[in-house]
């Protein structure tokens, strides 16, 4: 996993530089953002058939399988998404594959959770590793939760993201800064010991976070909306209305043909 870290985190990075450059009205910020998650899909491609045979006992290669094929999934679909290839059928994925990898991710917290029980019995300082270890997790699943509450009506979303943030923060004081702990003669603190599990739940963590971020300070008016294309983004909107009062008489709704040349009117002045 070390290896593929700074590829993880430069993809990151992409998205990131993608998301600035869509809330500044370009419309190649979110083809930036969706090539970064091919990319994330081909590295959990690529761990799943060159890593996985390669792991040993006592880790539990096939929770960490599905736990990648749950990833790659996920990535695609939002690289489809990205795209402007929509389809309600991204939807019932997500309400499928985000419940799945959250109950991968407490599975891994689980025995995390055993694995520094062990550890605290051994040495009395190590309670604080089993309380950063809880509260890694717990930022964990609360950014899982929040990005799937974003594709929910109502804001318990921006709730679950503020929790996220404050239990990570939490974590980072304890695990990290206050967490260092002799473990037969050895230094070691929350970050090195979760490293041992080998999952990816790091950059889950830190890909939730930013996004969880994003939304939350969208929804509260702070950071303008993601920009789509050519067109302003209430456009797809006029769209499915039109869709929708070809077959129901009583609805009024323009058409888009109608709307992008009054758009374009408007950009160039006439």
């Amino acid at each position: 996993m070390k290896k593929y870290t700074i590829i993880y985190y430069i993809l990151l990075l992409f998205i990131t530089m993608g998301a600035f450059a869509s809330m500044a009205l370009n419309g190649y910020g979110v083809i930036l953002m969706s090539y970064a998650l091919l990319g994330f899909a081909l590295l959990f491609g690529y761990e799943l058939i060159f890593r996985i045979p390669q792991i040993q006992p006592p880790l539990n290669k096939k929770m960490l399988a599905f736990e990648l094929i749950l990833l790659l999934l996920i990535s695609l679909g939002y690289f489809l998404r990205g795209l402007t290839i929509d389809s309600p059928i991204f939807q019932q994925a997500a309400a499928v594959l985000f419940p799945l990898l959250l109950a991968v991710n407490a599975y891994h917290g689980w025995q995390a959770w055993q694995s520094s029980s062990k550890l605290a019995a051994a040495t009395k300082a190590a309670g604080k590793m089993k309380t950063a270890v809880l509260l890694y997790f717990a930022s964990l699943l609360l950014a899982m939760a929040s990005g799937y509450s974003f594709q929910l009506p109502g804001n318990a979303g921006i709730y679950f993201a503020f929790a996220a943030l404050g239990t990570c923060v939490a974590f980072l004081v304890i695990g990290w800064w206050k967490g260092k702990v002799m473990v037969e003669g050895e230094e070691t603190n929350a970050l090195r010991f979760l490293s041992t599990f080998q999952n990816n739940s790091g950059i889950q963590l830190a890909m939730l976070l930013i996004v969880v971020s994003y939304f939350s300070l969208d929804k509260l008016n702070v950071l303008p909306p993601l920009y789509f294309g050519s067109l302003p983004n209430g456009y797809l909107k006029v769209v499915r209305n039109w869709e929708t009062g070809k077959n129901n008489a009583t609805t009024k709704a323009t058409d888009p043909a109608a709307f992008e040349e009054a758009y374009k009117k408007f950009i160039n002045g006439k």
